[in-house]
């Protein structure tokens, strides 16, 4: 989040061009690319992670986004480093 919007994960262009990233929708459209067709690989996987660990979630900027460090930290569940949301994913 910035003073000026929040970007959902659909905005991934507009998020580079307000950084001043100019190639960066090309390069996360190729680097996205690689996963496509990516087949599992047919073997039991399974995904380890804990809970009960106060952990960032999200991060809101100030008027020096983006080249000055979020004003504020968001938390929530998770391990500490990743958060329940993202690690529950891999169920």
């Amino acid at each position: 989040t910035t003073p000026e919007r929040t970007y959902a994960p659909t905005q991934y262009a507009d998020f580079f061009a307000d950084i001043g990233w100019r190639h960066g929708a090309q390069v996360y459209g190729q680097v996205r690319s690689l996963l496509r067709g990516f087949a599992p690989p047919g073997v039991p996987t399974h995904c380890v992670y804990a809970v009960g660990q106060r952990t960032e979630r999200n991060y809101t900027y100030g008027r020096g986004w983006p080249d000055a460090q979020p004003e504020r930290v968001g938390h929530g569940d998770g391990d500490g480093t990743v958060n329940i949301e993202s690690a529950e994913v891999c169920r």
